[in-house]
């Protein structure tokens, strides 16, 4: 179940999160569900900053788990049954040197 991911992934398992998304995928869960799992997570994380249980180094480690959980789904997001279709282009960015780029 995806509550048990966010647990994983909001007390930075990083390990027990990343095997967990692994077999999320095994079992069939879709990719987004995973990826908005996550979204409550890194709330959750936002939340426990706010309340100066966690700190910048939390909120990095946070981002980094994400981002290597992020890796993990990806081909399963790329996947389209007609993949010459295009919408559109999205550009993102940050500050270069700027600590917020932990998503």
């Amino acid at each position: 179940m995806p509550e048990k991911l966010i647990k994983l992934l909001s007390n930075l398992k990083e390990n027990e999160a990343l095997e967990r998304v692994r077999e999320l995928l095994g079992s069939g869960q879709d990719p987004m569900v995973i990826l908005d799992s996550c979204k409550s997570a890194m709330a959750e994380v936002g939340n426990r900053f706010e309340k100066g249980q966690y700190f910048i180094p939390e909120l990095i480690f946070a981002g980094e788990i994400l981002k290597q959980i992020s890796e993990i789904v990806k081909p399963g997001l790329t996947k389209s049954d007609d993949e010459s279709v295009k919408i559109g282009k999205v550009v993102m960015g940050t500050v270069e040197g700027d600590i917020h780029d932990i998503g």
